[in-house]
């Protein structure tokens, strides 16, 4: 049973339910792979969908025999017998439709839900099941119950319960191991029905629960047996006990691999469990993705950067051509006024004469040899750095003495080169030039 699971068609039941005694339709529909056990409450106004998981549990007070969830207003009661049968099944993805708060009670055991799922059919889903297998022991414990969870077989799950009512002689001491998805579930366990003392049941009726139900609708025990009522198992009581279990155990949204042990637990302690092995799925998970293989190669992020940029090579414009071309005028790679204008948009200075100039949007900015904008590197737009001159193609540059920055030298022409202040805007990067011979105030083109 490695591929996930569900039901072939749709099914329904009806009934009222144990402890509200309201009258409902429950509707076991197919649902996807990884979909889990989800509720959906059709009779409000906006339907509403519960996933069936610890996460979503209602809060115990006043629901101590009993499994019921919660999200935000909306609640679902009693759910652990339908949990019970979708789980003893093996039955992975399930939608469960619902007009009314409360699961149908039937009679108080998962029969009635087993029997419809297996009318229903199963059918494999393309999935890997999801299994959690126990590797370190957790318990719970409260007084003298205990429950706990070990390691053990990595294939199944056994279940061990010891239920002791002491002196209680209709019940007294039973004690059941049982196999779970590899002993017969719904001839073993689904039947056993939930059970009560007779003092217990007084009360349950006080509170105003079950007024509906009599002694022939669950097993009411006096102190010499059941009342009104035949057991259909000697041990029908510690089955019980095992079916609440594995209903409890499908909240972890796994299936459980591994060793159960029990002592008179009952669902409060069913749930701490779940909550604790919760807790280890999430930090096997998460150091499950601290070593899951890689995403992104360096290799193939590099080779795929390479490969970017002689994209941007073959669709930029080529490199300038050598200054004799332009000296001529000649620019067969189309460079000139109109890339300077293009490129060069933002404000920024440069000197004329030794006074500074400013120079906005659509004005030429300063140039260099031949007509070319000062730092064109000779492929796109040209660069800057907040710490370096600009390096203009062609030119020389030889170290100055107090300067405050150096001197290029470039067909016969010397020029002085400033640092830019700003990243990105080569406007701002200034160039002095200085020609031989030229009056003051007069800058060369």
């Amino acid at each position: 049973m490695n591929q996930q699971r569900t039901i072939k068609a749709p099914v329904e039941l009806a009934g009222r339910g144990l402890f509200t005694a309201v009258e409902g339709k429950v509707r076991l529909c197919p649902a996807p792979p990884n979909t889990g056990v989800v509720f959906v409450r059709t009779d409000l106004p906006k339907p509403a969908r519960i996933r069936a998981t610890i996460a979503n549990l209602a809060p115990e007070r006043q629901r101590n025999r009993r499994t019921s969830l919660r999200d935000g207003t909306v609640a679902i009661e009693t759910i652990e017998h339908i949990m019970a049968a979708v789980n003893g099944l093996g039955i992975d993805n399930i939608t469960i439709e619902l007009d009314a708060e409360e699961v149908p009670g039937t009679e108080g055991s998962p029969k009635a839900f087993t029997e419809a799922l297996l009318a229903a059919g199963f059918e494999q889903q393309p999935a890997e099941k999801k299994v959690f297998v126990i590797e370190e022991p957790i318990s719970v414990a409260d007084g003298d119950a205990m429950l706990a969870a070990l390691p053990g077989e990595s294939d199944y799950l056994d279940i061990l319960f010891d239920l002791d009512y002491g002196p209680v002689k209709s019940i007294g001491r039973q004690v059941l191991g049982f196999r779970l998805h590899e002993d017969d579930f719904a001839e073993q366990i689904a039947p056993a029905r939930t059970f009560l003392l007779a003092d217990e049941a007084k009360e349950f009726q006080a509170r105003g629960w079950g007024r509906h139900l009599t002694p022939k609708d669950l097993l009411v025990m006096g102190p010499d047996g059941p009342v009104d009522n035949e057991l259909r198992f000697a041990d029908e009581h510690v089955r019980h006990k095992i079916a609440d279990l594995v209903g409890d155990l499908a909240l972890l949204g796994r299936a459980l691999r591994g060793r159960i042990v029990a002592y008179k637990s009952g669902h409060k302690l069913n749930h701490q469990l779940v909550r604790k092995l919760s807790e280890q799925v999430a930090a096997k998970e998460r150091s499950a993705a601290l070593v899951r293989p890689p995403q992104l190669d360096i290799r193939q992020i590099m080779r795929s950067g390479r490969q970017e940029r002689l994209h941007q090579r073959a669709v930029l414009p080529g490199p300038l051509p050598r200054r004799a071309h332009h000296a001529r005028g000649d620019d067969p790679g189309g460079h000139g006024p109109a890339l300077r204008r293009a490129a060069l948009t933002a404000p920024g200075t440069h000197r004329q004469g030794g006074r500074a100039a400013e120079y906005g949007p659509g004005q030429d900015a300063p140039t260099g040899p031949a007509g070319r904008p000062v730092g064109h590197r000779g492929r796109g737009t040209p660069r800057s750095h907040p710490h370096r001159p600009l390096q203009v193609p062609g030119l020389r540059r030889r170290r100055t003495g107090g300067r405050g920055g150096d001197q290029v030298h470039a067909g016969g022409r010397r020029a002085h080169l400033v640092h830019g202040p700003q990243i990105g805007q080569i406007a701002q990067t200034t160039l002095t030039t200085q020609a031989r011979g030229s009056a003051p105030g007069r800058q060369r083109a």
